[in-house]
């Protein structure tokens, strides 16, 4: 190592001649400074173990420790070593000498336990080394590792520290599956620049630990949309074959053989430095000749083989000379009289119309239409691999070879082979299936939600967990057992939306025609309005908003009628026939004006909010963030005050029914006793609204997973995503259009609830108007609050206390 070294320093100042090289050496021998020998020194214990280990001899070592031992000073403490000029040589071989040394004397476990029984005697580490069975120092250390340890054997020394840490290298993960074809140097400076400073060895190691392994990336075709549609529309229509069925198919293709290397990758066993022997290598050429070939084979065996002329390409020409002169003579030979179908892929050779004309004239039934890049499901792919592998085992180096070759190994294939690539049909089919045209996304995703149900899970643990706190929100449900005609209200208020809407199109469109007729420079008409007609479009806006808002006040009047009929009659026997009529023959004869100015104020409302809605669309992209967020803000506050109102409104009718007060009498009355039950207000209506919202997602699930049901055996139907979305979609408004009825039925039934204890109590002449369930609901609710210690007098807290 100081030779190599002095070398080193020697080359770096470029000697010109030999007595300057001379010069040179005596310069360079003489800057060798001790700090380095002490380097070699400490690396010297490695260098030797190497070479024992590798039997180098090391008699040689010892020869020159002992001419060499007395040319300095052998106790000298390594740390206080004086190295003079003359003797760096010595010192160096001295050293080499003394660690030979120092190996050789191995302590062995029978030394190691005859030092511990010594001690336990009574001796101390002195009184043993004076025994000579080991230096003292190594008695001291073995004494001191037992008494840590309770053993005799040396614990290993745990090594250099992991220079990286878990986090460091899941970072390194992450940045080799962001880019798989990411190479271990280029991983290694993009780690470097997340603080760590590793080698491509290093980055090698930690991937290995993860599992990531360097592999060759397979090969396969590129898949487009149309392509995957076509496999699995081809898929799915003959999903049922059997292989007796695929039987009587004729499968075909063509094929190009290379000469010089026709598999492509070879692997072969070689020693280490055989890389470019003769035998390992595999010999290409720039422009290799190519043999295309034809060929046909069905489960009653191979069709003949037919090979075009060297660098001919199949074409029309060429194609239909083959089926006339190949496929025919089969279609005869294997089939006869019996009925076959003929496969072929969709290569421009194929589809030409002379191509078509002929099949159709001989009668060859096609199979198919076959899907675009699917060797996979041509098990003739199989032959030909099989059939180029045996090829090139046998290194033909001419194309006449080749072709020898080639029809020799054709008519080699046995009828088992055939047989069983028929029988493989099925099992492609279901594959292609299963991966859903080879291909992931959203239909893999449904069918894990699909197979894997987690929502309807959770969503049944939440239940349980909350199914103290809805206790009160599922006794106001009791209500639709007397009252099922509820759940047709969404229905007829629908219809009569949906008139009012055809009858406010037919006005528009009256409107726009109401006008002067003029005709344009294309030739059309146009109608110009002019006077107050011109502002009848807003009014007719206006309408639109007001009268719609009314009829949805006017659902929410006769819900409120029937469920304030139906609480606040003590018999249940004595409710009307159907009390949803009588509620909606009140709202006719005295209700009609409460409704239309509860609706006016939500139109008043909406109409400023739609406004501001229009210019800020107007203005996407132009205005500045101050205005934007202005117009944001107050878009947001008129949409949180119609809420508010909305909520409001039907509170102020509920009151309207039961008080039977106007309209804004009723919204101060109902304002009142849901300020004085805020809290029970908000319990309510979040685990109400919750419920709800729960039973939306359930109807949504059910409708998605029988939809998916339903699509998946639709054969013909393969994209079928969308549709289920929309579907989905529709199922979701329809819920909220029903489950909105038991939403306005927990409100009013609340605020019949909230007015009926704050009157009464229960006791003699003040009896409570709610039906045995609620009824039921607050006793234990009031048991629970006196065993708590409470006051029973406390109601408001101890339904607050059951409920939250």
């Amino acid at each position: 190592m100081v030779w190599g070294e002095l070398d080193r320093r020697v080359k770096a100042k470029g000697p010109t001649s030999a007595n300057h090289l001379w010069e040179l050496l005596q310069d360079c021998w003489k800057t060798i400074s001790g700090d380095y020998l002490l380097k070699l020194i400490k690396r010297m214990p490695r260098v030797c173990k190497a070479v024992i280990k590798a039997k180098g001899g090391t008699g040689v070592l010892w020869w020159l420790y002992a001419e060499h031992r007395k040319s300095f000073n052998e106790n000298l403490p390594p740390d206080q070593l004086q190295v003079s000029k003359d003797n760096q040589q010595a010192l160096l071989i001295y050293a080499i000498a003394a660690t030979v040394f120092t190996l050789t004397m191995v302590i062995s476990k029978e030394t190691c336990a005859a030092i511990i029984v010594l001690h336990k005697n009574g001796l101390t580490g002195k009184s043993i080394a004076a025994t000579k069975i080991a230096p003292q120092s190594t008695i001291y250390r073995i004494i001191k590792n037992f008494k840590e340890r309770a053993s005799i054997v040396v614990k290993k020394a745990p090594g250099r520290p992991r220079k990286t840490s878990k986090r460091q290298d899941r970072i390194l993960k992450l940045f080799q599956l962001r880019d798989r074809t990411t190479s271990s140097a280029e991983l290694a400076q993009e780690w470097q620049q997340a603080g760590v400073n590793a080698s491509a060895r290093t980055v090698r190691r930690r991937l290995f630990e993860q599992g990531l392994i360097s592999r060759r990336a397979a090969k396969k075709p590129l898949l487009s949309r149309k392509n995957i549609r076509d496999r699995l529309i081809f898929c799915k229509r003959y999903r049922e074959w059997t292989a007796e069925d695929w039987g009587k198919v004729i499968f075909s293709d063509e094929s190009p053989f290379r000469l010089f290397g026709t598999s492509g990758k070879q692997l072969i066993r070689r020693r280490r430095g055989e890389r470019y022997h003769q035998s390992c290598l595999m010999p290409t050429v720039k422009h290799p000749e190519t043999i295309h070939v034809w060929g046909c084979f069905s489960a009653k065996g191979i069709g003949p083989l037919t090979v075009l002329p060297k660098n001919t390409a199949m074409n029309k020409e060429w194609y239909q000379n083959v089926l006339q002169e190949q496929l025919l003579p089969t279609v005869q030979e294997q089939f006869g009289a019996q009925q076959c179908l003929f496969q072929h892929d969709g290569a421009p050779c194929h589809k030409a119309k002379v191509i078509t004309k002929w099949l159709m004239e001989q009668n060859i039934e096609i199979l198919g239409p076959w899907p675009g890049n699917s060797p996979d499901l041509n098990p003739i792919e199989n032959l030909w691999s099989i059939i180029k592998r045996l090829v090139d085992k046998q290194k033909p180096t001419n194309s006449g070879k080749m072709q020898a070759l080639i029809m020799q190994e054709w008519t080699a294939i046995s009828q088992d082979l055939v047989q069983k690539l028929i029988e493989s049909m099925p099992g492609r089919i279901a594959e292609v299936l299963k991966k859903k045209g080879n291909i992931g996304g959203l239909s893999t995703a449904l069918q894990n939600a699909v197979d894997k149900p987690l929502m309807p899970v959770i969503l049944l643990l939440i239940m349980l967990i909350m199914r103290k706190r809805v206790g009160l929100t599922i006794a106001l449900f009791n209500v639709f057992i007397h009252l099922p005609l509820l759940v047709f209200q969404p229905f007829w208020t629908f219809f009569a939306l949906l008139l009012f809407w055809v009858y406010w199109v037919m006005v528009l469109l009256f409107l726009g025609t109401a006008g002067d007729p003029s005709t344009n420079e294309q030739g059309f008409v146009e109608f110009k309005i002019t006077g107050p007609l011109q502002y009848m479009w807003w009014y007719h806006l206006v309408g639109l908003i007001w009268i719609s808002e009314f009829i949805l006040a006017c659902q929410q009047m006769t819900i409120a009628g029937a469920v304030v009929t139906y609480y606040f009659t003590r018999n249940k026997k004595d409710l009307p026939f159907t009390p949803i009529l009588a509620s909606l023959n009140r709202l006719i004869r005295y209700h009609l004006g409460t409704v239309a100015k509860g609706a006016f104020i939500i139109t008043l409302v909406k109409i400023p909010r739609m406004i501001l809605m229009y210019i800020h669309s107007q203005l996407k992209g132009k205005e500045n963030a101050c205005a934007r967020c202005m117009l944001k803000s107050c878009i947001c506050c008129l949409w949180c005050l119609e809420k508010c109102l909305t909520y409001l409104n039907q509170n102020a009718y509920t009151a309207t029914a039961i008080n039977s007060t106007n309209f804004c009498t009723s919204a101060k009355d109902a304002l009142v006793i849901l300020v004085e039950n805020a809290l029970r207000v908000a319990t309510i209506n979040t685990v109400g609204d919750f419920v709800l919202f729960l039973g939306k997602i359930l109807i949504v699930s059910a409708t998605g997973l029988a939809g998916i049901l339903l699509l998946n055996y639709q054969r013909d139907y393969t994209v079928w995503v969308l549709p289920l979305i929309i579907v989905c979609l529709f199922a979701f408004l329809v819920a909220h259009c029903f489950l909105s009825i038991y939403e306005m039925v927990v409100d009013v039934l609340f605020l019949c609830f909230a007015i009926d204890t704050k009157y009464n109590d229960g006791s003699p002449g003040k009896e409570f108007f709610m039906d045995k369930v609620l009824m039921e609901f607050v006793e234990s609710s009031r048991r629970a609050m006196k065993e708590s210690g409470g006051e029973s007098r406390e109601l408001k807290p101890m339904l607050v206390k059951s409920i939250t």
